[in-house]
């Protein structure tokens, strides 16, 4: 009877044993069939989004086929053909229409929209969302990085202090001399279109340290950099850092 039962409980463990073995074999196929290739190819998703999100503010722009987005040398910069330009001496990628207008493949179409300073922060946050020319990491441009955009060919004729990313202020060249140079005072060939009135200005991120209710802007029309109270009217262009 002993041996019987110890038989028995032998035939019970071994088939236990092969139930499990079966249940363990068939997890590891489906794990090898379904989830390591679903997992690899959520890799490589993950990582085309990142190249193309990221690669472009370092000069070799791809859209998500991997194919080269066509380019051209303008002066200081690397134009592409999506609507986005390089400046090649700060390595800050630049959107090449003012927000609100649409690149249509050579030149900026339609109005240019304005905000309040706000207004622009906030449509900097939602052009992130939708993915603004593949990219979500745009930002309202920093003072010294707007001021980088103005183009005097005549030179400028006054020395002002603007605020810097260090915190503190910087001096930089500011206002155009004379009348006989292009208005818009910014690279047209790179940035069409671009607004340059006397009242235009476009929105920096740096407030005014000494005025909580204002903050810097770039007039392009005069080439000056100057400060404006949060609820007026400016217009916006987006940047990337590298």
């Amino acid at each position: 009877m002993i041996h019987q039962h110890q038989t028995q409980q032998q035939g019970t463990s071994f088939l236990q044993s092969a139930f499990f073995l079966s249940s363990t074999l068939a997890s590891l196929i489906i794990v090898y069939q379904f989830v390591i290739p679903r997992y690899n190819q959520d890799n490589k998703d993950n990582q085309e989004q990142k190249e193309m999100i990221h690669s472009g503010a370092q000069g070799n722009l791809t859209d998500h086929n991997n194919s080269q987005i066509d380019s051209r040398q303008i002066g200081n910069y690397t134009a592409y053909a999506n609507g986005m330009a390089i400046d090649n001496n700060t390595g800050m990628m630049w959107s090449r229409c003012s927000i609100g207008q649409q690149w249509d493949g050579t030149t900026c179409t339609g109005q240019a929209q304005s905000y309040t300073w706000q207004g622009a922060v906030n449509t900097v946050a939602i052009l992130n969302q939708q993915n603004y020319l593949g990219c979500n990491d745009w930002q309202l441009p920093h003072i010294e990085d707007l001021h980088s955009l103005i183009d005097c060919r005549v030179g400028f004729k006054e020395i002002v202090k603007i605020a810097s990313k260090t915190g503190n202020v910087t001096e930089v060249e500011s206002w155009c001399k004379g009348d006989n140079y292009p208005r818009p005072a910014i690279n047209q060939q790179v940035f069409p279109n671009t607004q340059g009135d006397l009242r235009s200005f476009y929105w920096s991120s740096s407030e005014d340290a000494g005025n909580s209710n204002q903050a810097w802007v770039v007039n392009f029309g005069y080439g000056y950099d100057n400060h404006s109270n949060h609820a007026d009217n400016g217009f916006l262009r987006v940047a990337r850092s590298p």
